[in-house]
Order: C-alpha cells, then structure tokens, then sequence
C-alpha cells in the first residue's frame, strides 16, 4: 500500500491509501481532474533525493568493484558517466572522484545515509524554498529566508568562524537547519511542492 496526495488549487487536501494493484500505468504519476475540480496527484513513489560521496581509487578495477556493488548492471556505461561528470579522462593513481547516487546506492556501498554535512544539508533545503518562491508568494517566507541566509553569511564570515569547535558550529546549523524546516513544513502544507522531490541538488556526505 502506498500513501498518495490529493491537492486543490496547490493546497494540500489530504493523503489516501491505495494498495499498488490498484494503480495502472495510465494513472500513476498523472494527475486526474474530477467534477468537482479537485486535482488528484498521484505522487511519485520514489525517493529523489541523490547524494554526493567522494571516494580516492587509484585504477579502473577499483572503480569498477565500487560501482558493481550498487549497480547490476550498465556497469561500463556508469562508469563513463562518472568520468564524464568529474571531467577525466582516465583513471590515475590517487584520483578523486564525487560520485551522485540515490540513497538506496549509498546505502549498498555501506555508507551511513544520516552522516550528512550539515552546509550541505541546509543549502540544499535553502535552494528548494528559493525556487518555490520564484513563482509563489507564501506570507513572508522570504524575508525570514533571507534572514536565515545573512546569518549562515555572517557565521561563515565572521572573524570567530576560524575559532569556533565543531560543536559551537555544529548547533549554529542545526539552528538554521531546523528554521529552514519550519518554512518548509509551511511550504509542503501550501502547495504541491515536496522537498526531497522537488527542486533537489545533491546533499553531500562526510
């Protein structure tokens, strides 16, 4: 059974469930019109946020043993991609490399998907409220935005940055974090938009 949302006029009405046998090809992912005007949308049941990890490989094989790991198949042709993506050619001794993958990939290479940088983290919630408000205008969600983005500038800037414990960071952030995510849940609780669905840059892990 999968939970889906139905929407009016970009304002979240409610969930229902539906069991999967339910649902064919023509409907899902689409979105239905009824008499009464209500929008229906069948929202994807997949995870879309992607994940940035850097790994140090020193030949092709390593690299090739990396990704079969979360790939089964289309190895090679994931392999250029991954070239093509760092802009290299071939692969030499202490060669480092990002690689983008979803969380299930992350998850089969063994890496912990909650060991996420916080910077990251907080930007990539602050680029999806940035893009919602180009064409939506939400009480003032702008203007505390901004303010969350001038104090995350004034931490980064500031002459005490240097001199600050991960720790003393680290709850700096997790504050800002946690004030993007009230202007998120306002957002998701407004319209159609669904962080982690929509508008997503990778989040990178440490």
């Amino acid at each position: 059974m999968k939970e889906y949302e139905i929407s009016n006029n970009d304002k979240v009405l409610g969930t229902i469930n539906l069991f999967e046998n339910n649902i064919n090809n023509n409907i899902k992912n689409s979105i239905i019109n009824y008499n009464n005007k209500s929008k229906y949308k069948i929202l994807k049941d997949i995870y879309l946020q992607t994940y940035k990890i850097t790994i140090n490989i020193n030949n092709i094989d390593e690299l090739y043993n990396i990704v079969s790991k979360y790939k089964q198949d289309n190895i090679s042709e994931t392999i250029e991609k991954i070239k093509e993506y760092n802009k290299l050619k071939t692969i030499k001794p202490n060669t480092i490399l990002n690689l983008i993958l979803t969380k299930n990939e992350v998850e089969l290479l063994g890496i912990d998907i909650n060991n996420i940088n916080l910077d990251s983290l907080l930007n990539s919630k602050i680029y999806f409220i940035k893009n919602v408000l180009e064409n939506n205008n939400i009480n003032n969600i702008e203007i505390e935005l901004n303010n969350i983005i001038n104090t995350y500038n004034n931490i980064k800037n500031s002459n005490e940055y240097e001199f600050l414990t991960d720790e003393e960071l680290e709850n700096k952030l997790k504050s800002l974090i946690s004030q993007t995510n009230n202007l998120i849940n306002i957002i998701e609780n407004n319209t159609s938009y669904k962080y982690e669905k929509d508008f997503i840059i990778p989040i990178k892990i440490s």
